[in-house]
C-alpha cells in the first residue's frame, strides 16, 4: 500500500527530525527547516505533492500564515495543519476564505492528536 505524503517545516530542526522519526512508518515524510525551503521546493511541481503540510506559526523569516498564503498565491494548496502555542483562530479566517484547509493545534502537539488529524486530511484527499 502507497504511504501518503506529507510536509513537516520547522526552524526547530531537532523537532522535525523527530517528527520524522515517529510518522516514517506510516507515511512518506519529508522536512523543510523554513517556509522559503518549502515554497522553492514546491516550485519544481505542477501541483502540491504533499496530501497535508504541518507547519509551525513562529520561524525565522516567513511565518506559517505567509507561507500558507504564497501558497495560495501559487495555486499549490493542500491541507495544513499550523502548530502554535501563540495564535489567534481569527487569523485563520483569510486563509480559510482563499480556500485553504487549515487547522490548528496547540504546541506542543499531542502526537496521538496529530497523526489522527493528519490521517483524517488525507482520508478526505482519497
Amino acid at each position: 500500500m502507497e504511504k501518503y505524503r506529507i510536509a513537516f517545516v520547522d526552524d526547530e530542526r531537532d523537532l522535525i527530525e523527530g517528527y520524522r522519526e515517529l510518522f516514517q512508518d506510516s507515511f512518506e515524510v519529508e522536512t523543510f527547516a523554513s517556509g522559503a525551503e518549502y515554497l522553492n521546493h514546491l516550485n519544481k511541481f505542477e501541483k502540491n505533492p504533499y496530501q497535508v503540510t504541518i507547519t509551525d506559526y513562529r520561524m525565522g523569516e516567513m511565518n506559517g500564515i505567509e507561507m500558507i498564503q504564497k501558497t495560495i498565491q501559487a495555486k499549490k494548496v493542500c491541507p495544513y495543519i499550523l502548530m502554535s502555542g501563540h495564535i489567534e483562530k481569527q487569523m485563520l479566517e483569510g486563509l480559510q476564505s482563499a480556500g485553504a484547509l487549515v487547522q490548528l493545534i496547540e504546541k506542543p502537539a499531542d502526537i496521538i492528536e496529530l497523526e489522527n488529524l493528519i490521517q483524517k486530511f488525507c482520508a478526505q484527499k482519497t
